[in-house]
């Protein structure tokens, strides 16, 4: 896990470095699996280097933007101990949670 985490953040401060900004977009997190929680959890949380490499990119900071249907978050994924430590951390984070209701309006029949 420690290589692949590695090599993920070496991948993002190359894509980060060229002066042109990055974003990053995952949906569907409600079907992550525990090995790609904890990968994102890793690179943002337990990474010394990445916060280093974050200050030396100036404005060119990566954008992660992460999308989940939270009416199929249950107990048993891995998403809401995700997101609860994503709420309290205060280290190279910050969280944005929009929440949208879909409102539409069957055809009615003749």
């Amino acid at each position: 896990m420690n290589q692949l985490c590695c090599l993920f953040q070496r991948i993002i401060h190359a894509m980060s470095s060229g002066g042109q900004h990055l974003l990053i977009f995952m949906d569907d997190l409600q079907y992550a699996d525990p090995l790609a929680i904890e990968l994102f959890e890793s690179f943002l949380f337990n990474s010394h280097e990445f916060a280093r490499n974050i200050q030396s990119l100036g404005s060119n900071v990566p954008v992660f933007v992460g999308t989940y249907r939270d009416n199929e978050v249950n107990d048993t994924n891995h998403l809401p101990s995700f997101l609860s430590s994503m709420r309290e951390s205060s280290y190279c984070v910050r969280l944005m949670e929009i929440h949208l209701k879909i409102c539409y309006s069957r055809p009615r029949t003749k």
